[in-house]
């Protein structure tokens, strides 16, 4: 093993030295001239004792200073010399120390490496999360080819309608009219928007008034296959308003299989490695209602900081890959105060319009802390109202909220999420 050469150095020189400034230090070649670029050598202050291993970066020969200079070019602005005596015949050596800017690279390039490695990392569990998603997905679509859903007429008479891939597959009367006016007509198998309209005509020919006809669903996707009909005003319902129809059904047999889809849909939500962290699943009233998660609500609900963009984008993908899931459309943005775009869910496609989803510190003397569905009507623009949605609120299987989830808010408005701002009286206009 090459033993390491030693210098003694002044107090002053040993700590440049050692603080790894660029430095080309000059003495005499006596006991040095076997040293070699990349050796280590201990550099020794013998008043305070202190001694410190440093690396060569490169060495420099010369018989004078002048000739030093001439063999270091640019560098003379670094060159240090210790005093050296004139009669003194031996060479002279200039040795230039590591640099500390070597050190910082290395650092930099160490930050950058790990940088990547994570971005590496969060692409490629964003890969795989989309192709168990992707799989999730074909289940359930291959599942809800045997979803029914019901759609209520009224025109008094009034009648439920058992649906598939917008199929009529049964039918039943919720009152003695219906049985009385509908018993002759035959609309089973027939697609939803021709059975409305063979309903309209008959009640018509038997001389009802169908001025006005009620169609009422908990399916959203009905409003737009009777869309063109200006007789039909489309109401959607929640799970209990539609419990309330079904409680008045003659045929008992409506909705026989609905049971065992519910239960097959349900199963595939289970095996979802989603289900339970993002959303969660149960049957009520004989129908699936699925909604984000306190906990993914409280993430999604988290003040960006520089500190946390990559976690922010992440649950915003989970959201999106979530959307996905259920079929719901939904606008892009990106993220506020950062060059990133369409990495962020703007808003949400509920009906025939999209709701933006809001988090705000205060508006109008009250502040909530947590994201909501803004369920303002933008064409509404005669009266001054926000309307919220709690985002964990909206069920995703089939875009409907309970209407007591829904928060008019107004000065009086106080809750877990949402305050009233001391000192501000501004008032709202609420029609």
């Amino acid at each position: 093993m090459k033993a390491i050469k030693e210098l003694n150095i002044s107090l002053n020189d040993f700590n440049k030295i050692k603080k790894s400034k660029k430095i080309i230090y000059v003495t005499n070649n006596e006991n040095l001239n076997d040293l070699k670029k990349r050796d280590k050598i201990k550099i020794i202050n013998q008043e305070t004792k202190k001694s410190k291993k440093v690396k060569i970066y490169n060495l420099y020969y010369g018989k004078n200073i002048e000739e030093i200079e001439k063999n270091i070019k640019d560098n003379t602005e670094y060159l240090y010399q210790k005093e050296i005596s004139k009669d003194d015949k031996n060479e002279l050596i200039g040795i230039e120390f590591k640099k500390k800017k070597k050190i910082i690279r290395k650092i930099l390039l160490s930050i950058f490496i790990v940088i990547l490695l994570f971005i590496i990392v969060f692409f490629i569990r964003s890969i795989i999360r989309n192709i168990q998603s992707k799989k999730i997905k074909e289940l359930i679509e291959n599942v809800k080819q045997e979803e029914t859903y019901y759609v209520f007429v009224e025109i008094n008479p009034s009648i439920a309608l058992e649906v598939n891939q917008d199929v009529i597959i049964s039918t039943s009367c919720l009152n003695e009219d219906c049985s009385n006016i509908f018993k002759d007509i035959e609309i089973k198998n027939k697609q939803l928007n021709e059975a409305i309209d063979v309903l309209y005509n008959t009640a018509k020919t038997a001389g009802i008034d169908v001025s006005l006809v009620n169609v009422s669903s908990i399916n959203n996707k009905v409003e737009s296959i009777i869309k063109e009909k200006d007789y039909i005003e489309f109401h959607s319902i929640d799970s209990f308003k539609q419990a309330e129809y079904l409680d008045n059904v003659v045929d008992t047999n409506l909705g026989k299989n609905k049971e065992d889809y519910n239960l097959k849909l349900l199963d595939v939500y289970k095996k979802d490695s989603d289900y339970n962290k993002l959303y969660t699943c149960n049957i009520v009233n004989n129908e699936i209602e699925c909604y984000i998660t306190d906990e993914f609500w409280n993430n999604l609900s988290k003040e960006l900081t520089p500190g946390n963009i990559y976690t922010v984008i992440e649950y915003q993908q989970q959201l999106m890959r979530l959307l996905d899931k259920f079929n719901v459309k939904y606008e892009k943005t990106g993220v506020e105060g950062t060059d990133l775009l369409d990495v962020a869910v703007r808003g949400i496609y509920i009906g025939n319009n999209y709701h933006y989803i809001t988090q705000s510190s205060g508006y109008n003397c009250v502040s909530y802390r947590k994201i909501h569905l803004d369920l303002y009507n933008s064409d509404d623009t005669l009266n001054l109202k926000m309307i919220l949605l709690p985002l964990n609120k909206l069920d995703l299987a089939h875009l409907t909220y309970k209407q007591e989830d829904v928060i008019l808010l107004d000065d009086n408005v106080t809750g877990p999420d949402i305050t009233r701002i001391e000192g501000c009286s501004t008032s709202l206009e609420i029609n």
